[in-house]
């Protein structure tokens, strides 16, 4: 990039004004010439094979830092489908200027495999019985903690039409143990929804017509 310089003169009791203009040359792309995925540990049904298919970012590509940073997050939620929602992904990019080349390198630390703990639902307060919303969980305690199931649930809440917002979040590990408690952020619809409309009609004159929705799953 190069900068120019500008020296604006007005009246000599104004101060001189600078003008700067920037012009910037964009450079050759730069190309992917090798990934390493480095899982410490294998994991039953991700391997090696997957981890590279999953990533979008192939050889001879140019590197584009929004599918680096997508690739990572794909990564991060296959281990969390297999019990690992805390897996520890960090990368480094070294990028050679003069070969315009990129060498990505990610070492991936699944950490311990977690099942889905307690779930505890907030923000309700009897506006939908408890063994409905359970009834849309696709997970119960104990189950080996998977992400989709977590964003299935979530769907299906909102699906049954009766809450303005419907959250399922992870808390933090019980101590001395595997299991991740889990809470369910509700906010109801109001119950009543009323609407009216005014017509008109060559017989009767002003029609009102009047439309009465009642939530009560």
């Amino acid at each position: 990039a190069n900068a120019e310089f500008t020296i604006i003169e007005k009246d000599a009791a104004a101060p001189p004004t600078i003008a700067v203009t920037f012009t910037v040359t964009e450079g050759p792309p730069v190309l992917i010439q090798s990934i390493e995925l480095k899982p410490e540990k294998q994991i039953d049904g991700i391997s090696d094979a997957d981890l590279q298919s999953l990533f979008p970012l192939k050889l001879g590509q140019i590197f584009e830092t929004d599918l680096y940073d997508g690739g990572k997050n794909e990564l991060a939620k296959t281990y969390g489908n297999h019990g690992y929602p805390f897996a520890d992904i960090k990368g480094k990019v070294i990028v050679n200027t003069e070969k315009n080349v990129a060498d990505i390198t990610l070492r991936i630390d699944p950490g311990r495999r977690h099942t889905f703990g307690k779930i505890q639902i907030t923000e309700n307060k009897g506006y939908v019985k408890d063994v409905v919303i359970q009834r849309a969980m696709q997970f119960k305690d104990g189950d080996i903690y998977n992400a989709d199931k977590i964003e299935q649930s979530q769907r299906n809440l909102y699906d049954m039409d009766v809450f303005q917002v419907a959250l399922i979040k992870p808390g933090k590990p019980v101590e001395d143990s595997d299991a991740v408690p889990m809470e369910i952020q509700l906010r109801p619809k109001k119950r009543r929804n009323v609407k009216f409309g005014v017509g008109y009609g060559n017989e009767d004159g002003v029609r009102l017509s009047g439309a009465l929705t009642y939530r009560n799953p």
